[in-house]
């Protein structure tokens, strides 16, 4: 859509807005108009509608891993007035706990008989948005490093330290992800990508705490050649992160090749590998799979 800049005065450029997003944002005389600026593009935006997004759910006759997962979407999707309906003393606690661990800026405002009502305590500002992407990146590449470090010195008790890092990652990962679908403006081209990485890169944090807590439930410890190829893992975060901030079209190839010929070197683990170490292969070969799509993901974030 172009539009054609008008002189209104020595030194004020004038263009219109498109009818049509203006009355789908409401736009009346008089109201403003958020302007921001990325490099030679400007962003233009209505306020956004302060309004409390309400919901309400019944954790009646539901499992409690499918609750977790159901409210987790519903703050994503930036509900921040949430009615919670339960029918026990004991599923109240499980949820304030899971509260507390999971989501900082909640908190249970008001409770009527079998009825809590989850409020937002406050609003992050969005313009922290690539503030939170870097810290969220950096603190799995701190996850997996941590994880690499304890499964080649065979400390389990780390890899539980290591877990604890789990609570800033869903704090992040969801600020991030509820961010995007509130519409607020990132400087990326397509944001349904950006969803994407970040969606991956948490399921791949998930994998490692999952490899953590099945070491130490086995009180497994590693032969050496499957406790190296974790630093091999720790590369290819290290390497997307850095292609994340400086896109090269060529190194991306690069590393889609990478994926490959390190699969190869995983498979030829199955040879050495205890019934036990099964379960970290196949963990491993996930993490991997994640990759090749992240690559094609990031080259669709940028073109």
């Amino acid at each position: 859509m172009k539009r054609k800049a008008i002189q209104l005065a020595h030194q004020t450029m004038v263009v219109s807005l498109p009818i049509k997003w203006v009355k789908q944002q409401g736009i009346k005389k008089g109201d403003e108009i958020d302007v921001s600026l990325y490099g030679n593009k400007l962003l233009i935006s209505a306020d956004f509608n302060l309004e409390p997004k309400k919901i309400r759910i019944d954790t009646k006759d539901t499992e409690f891993d499918t609750f977790k997962k159901t409210f987790a979407a519903i703050i994503k999707a930036g509900y921040n007035e949430i009615e919670i309906d339960f029918s026990s003393l004991e599923e109240a606690r499980a949820i304030q706990k899971f509260l507390r661990n999971s989501f900082s800026n909640l908190n249970i405002t008001k409770q009527i008989n079998n009825t809590f009502t989850v409020s937002a305590l406050y609003e992050s500002e969005p313009k922290e948005i690539e503030n939170a992407i870097r810290r969220f990146f950096l603190l799995v590449i701190n996850l997996v490093e941590e994880t690499a470090e304890c499964i080649s010195k065979k400390e389990l008790e780390g890899l539980f330290i290591a877990s604890l890092i789990r609570f800033d990652l869903y704090t992040l990962s969801n600020y991030i992800k509820r961010t995007i679908n509130l519409g607020y403006e990132t400087k990326y081209k397509r944001i349904a990508p950006l969803y994407s990485i970040i969606e991956s890169w948490m399921n791949m944090a998930n994998i490692y705490l999952k490899i953590g807590r099945y070491m130490i439930d086995n009180k497994l410890k590693l032969k050496k050649e499957i406790a190296d190829f974790s630093y091999k893992l720790v590369e290819l975060h290290e390497k997307y992160y850095n292609l994340f901030y400086s896109f090269d079209l060529k190194e991306i190839q690069k590393r889609d090749a990478e994926y490959y010929k390190i699969e190869k070197q995983l498979a030829g683990l199955a040879g050495i590998i205890s019934v036990n170490e099964i379960k970290i292969i196949s963990y491993y070969d996930m993490i991997l799979n994640q990759f090749k799509e992240l690559t094609r993901t990031l080259i669709t974030l940028n073109i």
